[in-house]
């Protein structure tokens, strides 16, 4: 591939992520600096449920069709892939968001999103669909045209947002229509372009091997997808966990909504550290396939590391002079945030080699690891009645990904160890 597309694509790419990512952080950051704190814990509930909700319901199957759909060898086995991974998520999003509904009608939140339940309910369904079909667009490489319907998507969800709150409406129900239009557009978007009368065809692929081929029916396509959209689904669980416990817990609304922004700031501050995995990764993949090892890729990330932590410390400056409830500038909430984007960063960067190295079952079994430690260490806060404070749940996170980015680390090295060792016999 000439340098010129490669960089172009990767810029697309880019606009993409950004795009989206950037306006769901944005409507988050937006609600918050106009809310209360108690309705900004409603918002923060809702967008950790639907996020775990999401990828229950697609369950792995974007990582499927990112990796299988380009490859097909001809258009209609795509177009067939396609609408099989369409259907299968179509089944396990009824089967979410009846579970999410019943566990709602039972007691679980009830209090914080009770009246919300459908809408949030349905923001997971369209979030996954969004995940599967923008996964489709990478695989078949049209990054100028996911761009472009994610920037579409950025600009009605502003759109409708400020148009909510101009017209004086409930600001919840305001970030959840922006929000379900956000992903409506990708979703609609992609639909069009891809399965409508105008969409473009890529030709069959005559040197395809049958080591390519889709995956037959329902059964084979979930077996494939489950050790992928489980890891997933733990992680997603680790990651928006603690806010969900926190509520579920009776903790006082300000302290969950200030965990909650402290949580999206430690995403905001990870997202640039995505995008170099994104463009190392595949470097990363060719130097091990010939053998080699990278001591680039570690001081790289050490880098990217320390760099996400001062831009975390600017952040929650930030979110302490625009939030009226915030009081973030405690070293008790700085430092433990800053150990635990490090920690996530690491993590994420031997979780990167040991994908590369094919051992996603390391990965789950990290993740399941770290949700376990998650696990003891809430049960253990109840038994004991702490405090539920912020600098006292930040402290125990901290922990908790320090282990886990050590964890990585070794695992990493064990593999890197044995792979060497395979390449040497």
């Amino acid at each position: 591939m000439p340098a010129s597309r490669l960089l172009r694509q990767t810029i697309m790419f880019g606009i993409a992520l950004l795009s989206v990512q950037g306006t769901i952080y944005l409507l988050q950051f937006t609600a918050a600096a106009q809310m209360s704190a108690a309705d900004y814990s409603i918002v923060r509930i809702a967008e950790s449920l639907a996020a775990i909700g999401a990828l229950m319901a697609s369950f792995g199957l974007p990582s499927i069709a990112l990796v299988r759909v380009g490859i097909a060898p001809t258009d209609q086995q795509r177009r067939q892939l396609i609408k099989l991974c369409l259907l299968t998520v179509f089944c396990f999003g009824i089967v979410t968001v009846a579970s999410f509904m019943i566990a709602v009608r039972l007691g679980f939140l009830r209090n914080y999103i009770g009246i919300y339940t459908p809408a949030v309910a349905a923001l997971a369904l369209l979030m996954a669909l969004r995940l599967l079909l923008t996964s489709v667009v990478q695989s078949r490489q049209h990054y100028a045209r996911l761009a472009s319907l994610s920037a579409a998507g950025c600009g009605l969800a502003a759109v409708v947002y400020g148009g909510a709150q101009l017209a004086g409406g409930n600001h919840i129900t305001g970030w959840l229509v922006a929000r379900g239009v956000l992903e409506a557009t990708l979703c609609i978007g992609v639909l069009v372009t891809e399965f409508g009368p105008y969409a473009v065809t890529s030709g069959d692929r005559a040197n395809a091997t049958a080591a390519t081929a889709s995956p037959r029916g329902i059964g084979p396509l979930i077996i494939l997808a489950l050790p992928i959209g489980a890891s997933l689904v733990t992680r997603s669980l680790i990651d928006n966990g603690p806010v969900l416990w926190l509520a579920a817990a009776g903790a006082d609304t300000q302290v969950v909504a200030r965990l909650g922004i402290v949580v999206s700031i430690i995403a905001v501050a990870l997202v640039p550290g995505g995008i170099v995995q994104g463009i190392a990764v595949p470097r990363l993949a060719h130097i091990l396939e010939g053998g080699r090892t990278s001591g680039t890729y570690a001081r790289l990330f050490a880098g990217v590391s320390v760099l996400t932590g001062m831009g975390f410390a600017i952040l929650i400056g930030l979110a302490h002079f625009l939030l009226p409830w915030g009081h973030l500038d405690t070293w008790e909430i700085l430092v433990p945030g800053v150990v635990i984007v490090i920690a996530k960063m690491s993590a994420s960067a031997m979780g990167g080699y040991l994908l590369v190295a094919n051992r996603g079952d390391l990965i789950f079994g990290l993740n399941c690891l770290t949700l376990g430690i998650s696990i003891i260490a809430a049960t253990c806060l109840i038994i004991t009645h702490a405090p539920l404070s912020l600098a006292v749940l930040l402290s125990i996170l901290a922990v908790i990904e320090t282990i886990a980015a050590v964890c990585y680390g070794v695992v990493a090295s064990f593999a890197s160890r044995a792979r060497l060792r395979t390449c040497n016999l």
